[in-house]
Parts: structure tokens; C-alpha cells; sequence
């Protein structure tokens, strides 16, 4: 069995939409025409242009806020973002790593994380957990204007 990461898009325009990755690749997501995963303007003005990427790796994956204005949450935990001054947000993780039913939201858009891991890593129990995983695993956090 080929691993396999899919997003299936569970609230926002482009609800019941899936994207299925079974390569290794970074997909960024905003409403820049260059982003991967489109999202912005008309589907969702809260998008930043480069809001976030998605480090993906079948059956793994995590993602990273890119200093988005309005920042990316996982399960209503947030990541990043900028405070009302522009400000990157400080002692807030920018960086996750995400398991089997995960739920990401960017803006208006909530995606539903599904792996084919046979069997799954075991779950930290905290934020704090994952990102410390993250960070093992070699993944640098770093912001975008």
C-alpha cells in the first residue's frame, strides 16, 4: 500500500473537496495565485497571501504558519499570526505536527487530515509535545513576511 495524506476540505467554499498526496512536497495554501492550495479573495478574504505551508511526506505531514495575519489553527489550537500592530505573536508555536484526524483550519476553510498509516505514531498528549516532535524531526521554523 502506497501512504497516502489527504485533505478533505470540511467547511468554507470548498467544501467536500479533496487533495490527495502520495509524494513528498511543500504546498503552500493562501490566496496568492502561486500557492498550491488556493484559497482567498472571493473564497476566503480572512487568507493570508502565503498563510501557511503544509510539509508533507506520506503517511507524514505538519504545517507551519508563514506570519499570516489571522494565523492557521489545528483542533482551535493557534498557530502564528500577527497581532493588530503587524507584530509576529511571541511564545505562540508557528510550526505542528499533524496526526490522523486533525482538523486544520486556514480563515473560513477547515480541511480533515487522513493518513494510510498502518499504524499510527502514537499522539503526543500536549502542544507542547508537538512541537517539540516537530522540531526533532528537523523541521526549522522560520516566518515570511
Amino acid at each position: 500500500m502506497v501512504p497516502t495524506v489527504t485533505f478533505t476540505v470540511t467547511k468554507g467554499a470548498l467544501k467536500g473537496q479533496e487533495f490527495l498526496f502520495r509524494k513528498p512536497r511543500s504546498v503552500i495554501v493562501g490566496r496568492a495565485p502561486e500557492c498550491r492550495l488556493l484559497l482567498g479573495d472571493v473564497l476566503d478574504p480572512t487568507v493570508s497571501r502565503h498563510h501557511c505551508v503544509l510539509e508533507i511526506d506520506p503517511p507524514n505531514v505538519s504545517v507551519r504558519d508563514l506570519g499570516s495575519l489571522n494565523g492557521t489553527y489545528i483542533n482551535d489550537l493557534r498557530l502564528g499570526g500577527r497581532d493588530r500592530a503587524g507584530h509576529l505573536r511571541v511564545g505562540v508555536p508557528t510550526a505542528m505536527v499533524l496526526y490522523h484526524g486533525d482538523v486544520v483550519r486556514v480563515g473560513e476553510t477547515s480541511f480533515r487530515v487522513t493518513t494510510s498509516q498502518a499504524f499510527p505514531q502514537r499522539e503526543p498528549s500536549s502542544q507542547e509535545d508537538r512541537t517539540e516532535m516537530l522540531v526533532a524531526q528537523g523541521c526549522a521554523e522560520s516566518t515570511r513576511d
